[in-house]
This record gives C-alpha cells, structure tokens and sequence, in this order.
C-alpha cells in the first residue's frame, strides 16, 4: 500500500514495503524528472523550493544514552540514562514533524535497539511514508530486528564495527541484511587502541561488498569520557588521514573563501533530536531548544528565530585556505561568544594551526608517495 506524503503543492507517493521507492507527481517529475533517478537529497530541495520556507524534511535522533558497548571514546553513554522514549509519549511529537513533510529520519543513540519501543517507532515511521537509516553497533539485530526490516526494509543500515571477530553477531548481521537486499555501510571508529584493525576490517568489507568508511576523529562529549586523548595523533595520523581524503588532497588552485554561518543545507530542512527530546539543527550544535511542556511547534519556531538571527553572519577568525575538507569548520563547532552587539561566532583559539599544520604534513606525505609512483 503506497502511502502519499505531500509539501505544499508537490506530493509524492512511498511504499513502505521497499527501501526506498517513489513516485513523483507532475509538479516533483517536472522538477526532477524520473524517480529512481532522484536522490533523496535532490527530493528535499524540490520540498523546499515548493514550500518557499525551511521546513524539517530530514530528522537524526539519539533516541538513547544507553549502550551495550563500553567503547573508551564513547561521547554519548550513559548507562545510567532513564529516559527512553515510548510509543505514546513521542507519538504526537513524531506526528507532528511527518505533518510538516519529514522525508528521511536516522536512528541513532547511543545503541537505539536498546529502546523497548524501537519496534513500534520503527513501524510507525515506516508506514508514514518515511525513509529510515538505522545506526547501530550490529550486536543486537536478531531474528525479529531481521523479521521487522524484511517487512518494512530500511533505507539503510549503517554498522560500526569495533573488533575483527568476523564471526561475531555484528558482521554477520551486515552479511544477512545484504541478503535481505538492504543497503549497509560498514564504519570503523579509529582510536589508539584499535588501530591495528582497521586494514583487516577494511579487507572483511571489501570481500563481502559493502562499502566501508573510517574516521579517526574522537571528541569529548557530554558523559565525562576524555575522548580526545585515546585518539590516533603524529605521523599514524597523517596516514589516516591521506588514505581518507585521497592523494588529490589539498589541491592549491581550490579557492576556499572565508566561511559564513549556517549556511548549511541542515539549516533550512534539518532537525536533531537528543534524548532528552530537545530539538536543535544537527548533533554538534550545543545550543537547544526543549519540546517538553512547549511542543514541538514552539521549538521549531524559537530555533528558527535564532538561526534567522545569526545566517550568513562572518565566522570570526577563517580566512578561507585549502584544508577545508580537513577543517571541518562550521557554526555548530565554532565558538559562540555573547557580546552587547550580538553574538559573535568565532573559530577557537589553535584550531587552525592545528589543521594547517596537519594538512602540510598530508600534502608532503602525498609528494613523496607520488614521486614513489614516478
């Protein structure tokens, strides 16, 4: 049964039985032409250029601090956490925000297969007519988690993998969804400790064709844990980092321009949710709005004003340079400083003579792999 979601006058039509499939009406197929040829992304900027107005079209939610994993670099657990969502309680607040167009949701946590409830959040998003992409460390996808995606397949499934037991219940997990025909991403979390692991695990995911990605970049969170120090750093991070961006890193004729605020597409059609259910743009922006007692409407709408307020404003301290990619810089990772004019959005102090030192090494790394090649 296709279910019809609709943004102001475009509508299109979801069947929750596959992963992803669409069908456009004329206003969407004038726009975007054939539907298996659109990308979700190329979906939510039609949305929002029909509505003429930000709208939350793509929502992440930590549903939970609880993990079944004690990873060292973990920015999120806590286990003591008591306040996993329920069915009924979120209902109105999910319905709400697929009331205003949401397009794709991520499940995330924490380990979100934790929550007693997922199944039924699950299912409700899904016969919605939303697209789901689920986070998880893989440990706890049984036979009814595999049951629940046979039925109402997610968009896709991203697994972090945190050993190289390749028979443990994670990876072969990753294989039985694939059998399933659902999309998964392998990901690997690069700390000091396991380090040694990641070609043996990047080899697991190239036999079995799933693609892979890594990311040796820690931060502290909110839970205590000192993330940053158990992370890959000197020359083995100037490996990391030249095998993740490529040896066309760092081109000197890219122009990078000073940066501006929010000028992010998260910023007119993305929503975050914690686990405390406070609402914000995405998981690094610190500064959020609560939905308890106030609803999610009168959130929305005081997140809004803020980022009306701040758009396009300079970001103080980026001259604009060729480390970009590595850089990573944006309002959510910046320094948000009160002043009686304002508030002032600042790069921190060191941050980008730790990033240019770091992309000079890269550059000279990748010279001297090049004149191996030759």
């Amino acid at each position: 049964m296709l279910v019809k979601r609709a943004v102001a006058d475009a509508a299109y039509e979801v069947d929750p039985s596959r992963s992803c499939a669409l069908a456009l009406d004329d206003t969407l197929y004038g726009m975007l032409g054939e539907a298996d040829k659109v990308s979700v992304d190329e979906l939510m900027d039609a949305l929002i250029e029909r509505a003429g107005e930000p709208r939350p079209l793509s929502l992440m939610w930590h549903m939970t601090r609880r993990c079944n994993f004690v990873c060292p670099f973990c920015f999120i657990r806590d286990n003591s956490f008591d306040g996993d969502p329920t069915f009924d309680s979120v209902l109105p607040l999910l319905e709400r925000i697929i009331s205003l167009g949401l397009v794709r949701a991520t499940l995330s946590g924490g380990e979100c297969l934790l929550v007693k409830d997922f199944p039924s959040i699950y299912r409700y998003l899904k016969e919605s007519g939303v697209l789901v992409t689920i986070f998880t460390n893989g440990s706890l996808i049984d036979e009814g988690v595999l049951n629940l995606f046979s039925e109402l397949p997610p968009f896709s499934v991203e697994i972090t993998f945190y050993d190289d037991d390749f028979e443990s219940r994670p990876y072969r997990a990753a294989l039985s969804l694939r059998n399933l025909g659902i999309d998964v991403l392998g990901k690997f979390t690069v700390s000091r400790e396991n380090a040694a692991l990641l070609h043996s695990v990047e080899r697991w995911c190239a036999l079995h064709d799933i693609p892979f990605l890594f990311d040796p970049v820690l931060f502290n969170g909110e839970n205590g844990i000192d993330a940053e120090s158990q992370a890959v750093n000197g020359e083995a991070l100037v490996d990391l980092n030249v095998r993740r961006f490529g040896v066309g890193y760092g081109d000197e004729n890219v122009v990078c321009t000073p940066l501006r605020s929010l000028q992010c597409k998260a910023a007119d059609r993305a929503v975050f949710l914690s686990p405390e259910l406070e609402l914000s743009i995405c998981p690094d922006m610190k500064r959020r709005w609560a939905t308890a007692g106030k609803g999610f409407d009168e959130a929305y709408r005081l997140m809004r004003l803020w980022i009306e307020e701040l758009k396009d404003v300079p970001i103080e301290g980026c001259s604009g340079c060729i480390d970009r990619p590595l850089c990573n810089m944006c309002t959510a990772r910046s320094e948000l400083i009160e002043s009686p004019h304002g508030t002032r959005i600042c790069v921190p102090e060191g941050h980008c003579h730790e990033v240019a030192t770091l992309g000079e090494k890269m550059r000279g790394r990748i010279r001297e792999q090049k004149g191996d090649i030759r």
